[in-house]
């Protein structure tokens, strides 16, 4: 077939073609065929019986059949492109196996070349789910308060509540009772003198002027000079401590933080077992349980990977928030305590306190992710109700694990995946009659990420979004959006992808931007922003990344109009969703002139 040559008049040539719209989502479903239902069954993989020593059942090898039917015949028939799911069950006790047989699990719709799936005989698309990302997130709830809110993928969460008011700090533990920060550290092995030397601030240059405005507050730790000692460790400084404590030529002083030092003293308790206790008794008021019991409960709650998830993007983004380096999914010791002295520095640092609705915060769940979610919560079910059953079953009889394993659960809850019809921000429970002004707006971090101008208009109107032209979702699932490299002023082709949080950090001009033959930025003052929506204007030199294209900064269907920039948006939203209800041709060609008229 002959192509004819494509020639474009624009005064700005293409740096990077449009990326394959349907790469995202393939390689997602991809990833989950490939990794995704091994990991699903891992995770509920060994299951162990109640009752007896030793026994287990263990779920091995998962593997997809060939379909029974091809995507042509699904469409006349009106069935479901699928394949079979199976895995081999081994029932062993001791080490010894007893059964070993496979099992057939259900039928796995299949994603189509198009990126959509049958169903029924129909082709239906999943949806993008954009929801908020886990990880640890500082916001104020009111005028004094302030909450450091540390979200799971799986499990309890856990909230610090700072009332700079009151000068209080608690614990909300799983959204059923709170407790004061300081029992919940000593209930977690903290003492008193460990708890005054870690959220303590330093006051240096020790005189008198920088004194007096922290008299009242506790030392962190013993103020010594040589040999004598100033001021112990927990003891208030009054005012006759000032002038003595400046004539001891002393390099610093630590002083517990005012919070910190106002909730130990409404904290009246002592010991690990009585805070421990305290704790235990505000979630679970009618137990009675010994120390041991109650160590095992709080552990499970937050610190064991069975039952608390994080997930690798929870703990990528609690990683990069307190500064911290590890690797586990569960909570660490260390995640809490940073929590709280992170909350500490926020009253008087507003630029600590994150956006709700930055794209940072939020991350895209795409069909793949789905795919293993509903894969796993079946999978869950059914191990639930193969442990209470592993026991009550006679080893020697036929079909034991048949009867054992019921893979009903597991079907149904992948029906409930192909039941989802873009990117839709009501992922994680928000509905479109909750939803407010803020979470359909456009926000700055949406740039060359999320289409400005296309969502349904309605009650969907800006939860149902579009993906930019050029926008991209990382290994993390944030949507990142592509710029070309500057360096000392002159524009590179080195194309680099930024997360909404890391372009805040560069000045970023935009794709219209004139550039010389050799590549440089042309005029003495270049137009550049930031990601909070700042505009000014720089030295070429100045400049770390010019923007790839005009087209970045809307979807494909709103690209498609002539002249957007002149449009009033409203007019261009209507345009834009115009666009996909038009009839398409046949036989789609180019406009073709005949070159002897």
């Amino acid at each position: 077939m002959k192509y004819r040559e494509r020639r474009s008049y624009g005064r700005i040539d293409e740096i990077l073609p449009p990326p394959d719209l349907l790469q995202d989502i393939k390689e997602s479903f991809g990833r989950f065929i490939d990794q995704g239902i091994s990991r699903a069954f891992a995770d509920i993989s060994p299951i162990e019986g109640h009752g007896k020593d030793g026994l287990l059942l263990e779920l091995i090898d998962p593997y997809l059949g060939e379909p029974r039917n091809t995507e042509a015949e699904c469409k006349d028939k009106d069935l479901t492109y699928s394949k079979p799911l199976r895995v081999t069950a081994r029932l062993s006790q001791e080490g010894t196996v007893i059964q070993e047989t496979e099992l057939y699990i259900g039928d796995f719709p299949m994603m189509t070349s198009r990126g959509t799936l049958i169903i029924n005989g129909s082709e239906n698309a999943l949806v993008n789910e954009l929801t908020r990302s886990p990880g640890v997130y500082f916001t104020k709830e009111d005028k004094d308060k302030y909450k450091g809110h540390i979200l799971p993928e799986l499990g309890a969460w856990l909230e610090i509540i700072l009332d700079t008011k009151k000068g209080s700090l608690q614990a909300n533990i799983d959204r059923k009772g709170k407790v004061l920060v300081t029992v919940l550290l000593k209930a977690l092995g903290f003492d008193e003198k460990r708890i005054r030397a870690y959220y303590s601030f330093e006051v240096s240059p020790v005189t008198a002027e920088n004194l007096i405005p922290h008299v009242g507050r506790r030392a962190a730790v013993p103020v010594q000079n040589g040999d004598q000692l100033l001021l112990a460790a927990g003891e208030q400084m009054q005012e006759e401590h000032v002038e003595r404590l400046a004539a001891a030529d002393l390099d610093s002083i630590k002083f517990v933080n005012p919070y910190i030092q106002k909730t130990l003293e409404d904290d009246q308790i002592d010991t690990q077992e009585d805070a421990l206790r305290a704790v235990y008794h505000r979630l679970r008021p009618s137990d009675r349980a010994s120390f041991a019991q109650m160590g095992e409960y709080l552990e499970n709650l937050y610190f064991h990977p069975a039952s608390y998830h994080l997930s690798t993007v929870g703990r990528f983004k609690v990683n990069r928030k307190l500064g911290i380096e590890l690797q586990q999914k569960a909570l660490y010791l260390a995640d809490i305590v940073r929590t709280i002295r992170y909350l500490l520095q926020v009253p008087g640092n507003p630029v600590l306190i994150d956006e709700k609705d930055h794209l940072a915060n939020k991350r895209v769940k795409l069909p793949g992710e789905l795919a293993e979610n509903a894969l796993r919560t079946g999978l869950v079910r059914m191990a639930r109700i193969a442990r209470d059953k592993l026991s009550k079953y006679a080893l020697d009889e036929k079909d034991t694990i048949r009867r054992i394993i019921s893979t009903r659960t597991v079907q149904g809850a992948i029906n409930q995946l192909t039941h989802k019809r873009r990117m839709s921000a009501r992922g994680g429970g928000l509905t479109k009659r909750r939803a407010k002004i803020e979470v359909r707006d456009v926000h700055a971090s949406h740039y060359s990420r999320i289409c400005p101008i296309e969502t349904p208009e309605g009650q969907n109107i800006g939860l149902i979004t579009s993906l930019a032209c050029y926008a991209k979702v990382n290994k993390h699932g944030f949507l990142v959006a592509p710029y070309r490299k500057v360096v000392k002023g002159k524009v590179t082709n080195e194309i680099v992808h930024l997360m909404a949080d890391e372009e805040e950090e560069y000045k970023v001009a935009p794709a219209t931007t004139a550039i010389g033959k050799n590549g440089r930025l042309l005029g003495e003052r270049v137009e550049v922003r930031t990601g909070h929506e700042d505009m000014f204007l720089v030295p070429p030199e100045e400049v770390d990344f010019v923007g790839i294209s005009p087209k970045a900064l809307v979807g494909v269907s709103a690209a498609l109009i002539p002249f957007l920039e002149h449009d009033d948006s409203n007019r261009a939203l209507m345009g834009a969703n115009m666009q996909r209800q038009s009839v398409p041709l046949l036989r789609p060609e180019r406009a073709w002139r005949d070159k002897q008229r």
